[in-house]
């Protein structure tokens, strides 16, 4: 709600963290994510991953495909790359690494008086460990984890596990 989504940056702002809060995606996937990865019929994304190489597919919500089409349409620059996000000012290339996004996320906190110290996990890799823990604390299977975060194996999903203390306590012997 902090967001002011009145504004092209406030759009595109609010279309990538709500992007990364739904479905966990890299820093490095939002950045190369092109606009024919969006499959607005289906209510889907569909890339190939940048750190693994293998394609993902990941389902959007409503609120998500509301915010990625009104930033597509009313809040990103008339230009002629085929990336989503692109600058805010010309020239308007994707943006450029994660440090973009994770500089966003820190104006976006520091706006609504939330300071970000090293080492908080308040960063765009943070809500997306944030997301895989929910998954765990909600039962989801492991499996199923791994596949939305598009790890490439459940031992890269293991240190989510270690997070859900209650979960833990259920499967300790007395």
């Amino acid at each position: 709600a902090s967001i002011d989504t009145d504004t092209e940056l406030g759009k595109r702002d609010y279309a990538i963290i709500l992007l990364v809060s739904y479905t966990g995606i890299r820093s490095c996937d939002i950045i190369n994510l092109k606009l024919n990865d969006i499959s607005w019929k289906d209510r889907s994304i569909s890339f190939v991953q940048n750190k693994t190489g293998i394609p993902q597919s990941l389902p959007l919500n409503k609120e998500v495909c509301d915010a990625l089409a009104d930033y597509i349409l009313n809040g990103r620059p008339k230009c002629g790359h085929s990336y989503v996000f692109v600058r805010e000012l010309s020239p308007f290339n994707r943006l450029h690494d994660s440090c973009a996004l994770n500089s966003m996320l820190r104006r976006r906190l520091s706006d609504i008086e939330i300071e970000r110290k090293p080492g908080d996990g308040l960063t765009i890799h943070g809500i997306r460990r944030a997301l895989g823990t929910q998954l765990i604390k909600s039962s989801s299977p492991v499996n199923t984890v791994a596949q939305v975060l598009g790890h490439q194996s459940t031992r890269a999903t293991r240190q989510y596990i270690s997070v859900d203390i209650e979960g833990l306590r259920m499967c300790a012997l007395s």
